[in-house]
């Protein structure tokens, strides 16, 4: 009857030991997982840090407020602040409103000068 509860006790003691072994090797294979994901995630994470930078440049340039800031400018006609796509839509004594990359200024039309006109020449 000893022998035969002896053994009985070996075989749980060799399950329990069974599943030592298999949760080692689980812990070994998290372990090589994370050593392999980390670099990974963070290489991952690196290269999506400089396309969202370049593509946040992008828009800056491009925005109507990164345009301003090269020298261009908004017009609108008053007082409905219209934006002003050409000289047709103005004539003279127009009250017209300039929006700078810093700032606006408010301006009444003296003359509206078309395509064929000749433009004053433009100083820096």
């Amino acid at each position: 009857v000893l022998d035969h509860a002896g053994s009985g006790d070996l075989a749980v003691l060799g399950d329990v030991t069974d599943q030592d072994d298999g949760r080692a090797r689980q812990r070994g294979r998290i372990e090589t997982a994370r050593r392999i994901l980390a670099p990974a995630m963070r290489t991952g994470l690196g290269v999506r840090q400089q396309t969202l930078r370049r593509l946040s440049e992008r828009l800056t340039a491009l925005s109507p407020l990164g345009v301003l800031s090269r020298g261009y400018s908004l017009t609108f006609k008053l007082p409905g602040m219209t934006l002003v796509r050409s000289t047709a839509a103005l004539s003279a004594g127009d009250e017209i409103r300039v929006r700078f990359g810093e700032g606006s200024a408010d301006a009444t039309v003296k003359r509206c000068l078309d395509r064929k006109e000749k433009e004053p020449k433009i100083e820096n």
